[in-house]
């Protein structure tokens, strides 16, 4: 199994919604319940994190690992906001999925992270923290990893 470093920047982050950007939590989902956090930037934030990937049935890359949801050949990572809630605690309120495999929407459509790009050993991703609306950005993101 290879190992790919991920890197994702988010920002702008949201201007609606909570009136203390402090209050404000914002993690990639491990397992169920168990967020990482990531690294305060100027107007966002930064994910750095390591995901397995093996050979899928099919020859594409599969990727693995406590923060890769979803079933084979439909892998995704989950940016989860929340509130601070007591001691520090993330209180999730809304989710952000971001497709590692390939993925086909109506309007857009995405190659995923390629065999070429595992084989250089990182990607990375500039993915919005700002709805159109001004709210905590869910749902899909469109996200082109480079």
């Amino acid at each position: 199994m290879k190992e790919l470093r991920v890197r994702i920047d988010i920002g702008p982050m949201p201007t609606v919604w909570c009136t203390d950007p402090s209050a404000l939590s914002l993690g990639l989902q491990s397992g169920r319940e168990d967020i990482v956090r990531g690294t305060a930037l100027e107007g966002g934030m930064r994910f750095d994190v390591v995901v397995g990937v093996k050979r899928g049935r099919g020859g594409e890359p599969d990727f693995t690992g406590p923060l890769v949801h979803g079933r084979p050949g439909d892998r995704f990572l989950y940016l989860s906001w929340g509130r601070v809630a007591a001691d520090n605690e993330h209180d999730m309120f809304r989710r952000l999925k971001l497709h590692l495999s390939p993925v086909s929407r109506k309007d857009w459509s995405s190659s995923g992270v390629t065999w070429e790009q595992v084989g250089r050993g990182s990607v990375t991703a500039s993915v919005s923290g700002s709805g159109p609306d001004g709210t905590p950005h869910c749902g899909t993101a469109e996200v082109r990893w480079k």
